[in-house]
């Protein structure tokens, strides 16, 4: 209806220029999908360990063809806090170039949860991964302040190079508190995490 977000990049749009005024839940309507579209989201004013975020996916597809080189996320989460993303199959369609989900300049207190992210499982580019923490748009594995206290639960990752990278600010100070709890991570090429 004319008072609901047609698209993740109208909600987007709305929240990061906007804010948040207190906890906000979006359910995105079953069977409405596929979202042929990237989520970005970008630090958000008003989002604390109170003000949440909840995108409840009712198990929609969001897929993206990233054929932009520092577009190839499909959810790009850019100094995005407390944002929970629940039963959302994401894909990342390009062949050669793909993110599933990224998280980037601390992006901290996330929760992906109960979701399917998927990128090609024929690759054998290091270009591509399921679930990234790089501080690169353009490379899967680059050290920097890329987030911290994530958790990604009962989740199905499904193809990449990687099927995820977790980088800290340098080769010796890892991320902190980065967790993935009871995932499945499958058809990678090279390593699973």
């Amino acid at each position: 209806t004319a008072t609901n977000f047609q698209s993740f990049t109208a909600l987007a749009a709305e929240i990061n220029v906007c804010g948040i005024g207190g906890p906000l839940t979006v359910t995105v309507a079953p069977n409405s999908g596929p979202y042929d579209e990237r989520f970005v989201l970008n630090q958000i004013v008003g989002a604390s360990a109170i003000n949440t975020i909840t995108i409840n996916g009712n198990n929609n597809l969001l897929t993206w063809d990233g054929t932009i080189s520092d577009q190839r996320a499909t959810v790009l989460l850019n100094g995005t806090d407390y944002i929970s993303i629940n039963n959302l199959k994401i894909e990342s369609r390009n062949l050669t170039q793909a993110h599933g989900i990224q998280f980037i300049s601390g992006a901290d207190y996330n929760n992906i949860t109960n979701c399917e992210v998927m990128v090609n499982k024929t690759v054998t580019t290091s270009l591509v991964a399921g679930i990234v923490m790089s501080a690169s748009l353009t490379s899967s594995t680059t050290a920097g302040n890329t987030g911290n206290y994530n958790t990604i639960t009962n989740t199905k990752i499904t193809g990449g190079y990687y099927g995820a990278t977790v980088m800290g600010t340098s080769t010796t100070v890892y991320g902190q508190s980065n967790k993935f709890i009871g995932c499945t991570l499958e058809d990678f090429y090279l390593y699973g995490i």
